[in-house]
């Protein structure tokens, strides 16, 4: 058994090595639309106790943007399929405007990060390295950090609650996918640009109430944003 183990290790070892060129490295990154879906009440004490809900819904709610930057490998199986990893450091969150009878109308924002961890199949068309692409797969992600600021209008009144993090799961299973072009500059450096996805498919609210006529709301994260891409291929 030692053996076989043995020579299927250098046969693989070798098949890699004979398609080296397959294989690339590179950094990737992008400015994405980043929204947390279902957020209204999430949060909100008076939700949470009112008899008559659609009297203190938050009033309006927004998307905000996000950078994210990584790093990326991928092998070409052949000209047309491949496989990509990713180590991701993104931002996800959300805006809001809500108004209260003590304070009136309040603006808060919540902001998180996190580590994400995708495995994709990648599809080319084109031949040399040019050409239109599409990607997706898996993804996993761990919180890295959570807040929730809010200030109040007409006044210099701001709040943070450092302890959002406690609100939320910290980790999050969800889908990547990605469609765009590449092009090579040169023998072995390729670009890409285009557009890139991530939808969580986790419920990362970890929000508990006592009151019995309120469920806490399922949410989740998700983004769509331009991508660029630099790599090295070997």
């Amino acid at each position: 058994m030692k053996k076989i183990l043995l020579l299927s290790t250098v046969f693989i070892f070798a098949n890699l090595y004979s398609h080296a060129q397959g294989f690339y490295i590179g950094l990737q990154g992008g400015l994405h639309n980043v929204w947390i879906s279902n957020t209204n009440p999430l949060w909100s004490t008076i939700d949470s106790l009112s008899k008559d809900k659609s009297k203190d819904k938050i009033s309006s709610l927004g998307n905000v943007f996000k950078a994210g930057i990584g790093l990326q490998a991928g092998f070409d199986i052949n000209k047309h399929i491949g496989i990509v990893a990713e180590l991701n450091y993104v931002g996800q969150g959300y805006k809001y405007q809500d108004s209260t009878v003590s304070k009136g109308i309040i603006s808060g924002e919540y902001s998180s990060t996190y580590i994400q961890i995708p495995l994709m199949v990648k599809l080319t068309s084109g031949k040399d390295g040019n050409g239109i692409f599409i990607m997706g797969g898996p993804n996993y992600s761990l919180l890295q950090t959570a807040t929730l600021t809010e200030s109040v209008a007409n006044t210099s009144s701001v709040t943070t609650d450092l302890n959002a993090k406690n609100y939320i799961v910290k980790q999050d299973v969800g889908i990547t996918a990605a469609v765009g072009i590449q092009f090579k500059a040169a023998e072995h450096f390729q670009f890409t640009f285009g557009f890139k996805g991530i939808f969580g498919l986790t419920d990362l609210n970890n929000l508990k109430s006592s009151a019995k006529t309120f469920s806490p709301p399922s949410i989740s994260n998700g983004s769509v944003g331009l991508n660029l891409g630099f790599a090295y291929h070997f």
